[in-house]
């Protein structure tokens, strides 16, 4: 089995309704004409010995974005775990506010 990491940063801002989260759409003809479960935080895998979980989320949110993460106080959600086929995958995510 093969463990798979991914990282990503979860950007939030506060509205008088509460709080907004921005997600992407994800990509290619797979989910092209797909809304429902096609949502998430920009992220991304990387190869754990060679760059950091953070180091990971920044990039990966400028790559999908197109913009650096904004300024602020990373807040560390944490990490999950789950299994997608034979492969055992680990998501980091980071919150910051912009």
């Amino acid at each position: 089995m093969t463990d798979v990491f991914s990282a990503g940063v979860l950007v939030y801002r506060r509205v008088e309704a509460g709080i907004e989260v921005l997600l992407g759409h994800m990509g290619g003809p797979l989910w092209a004409k797909k809304d429902a479960s096609a949502w998430s935080i920009p992220k991304g895998e990387y190869l754990s010995e060679e760059e950091s979980a953070r180091d990971a989320a920044g990039r990966e949110f400028t790559e999908e974005l197109g913009l650096p993460v904004p300024e602020g106080e990373w807040i560390d959600l944490g990490e999950v775990s789950y299994r997608s086929g034979a492969k055992r995958k680990y998501l980091t995510v980071w919150a910051v506010e912009g």
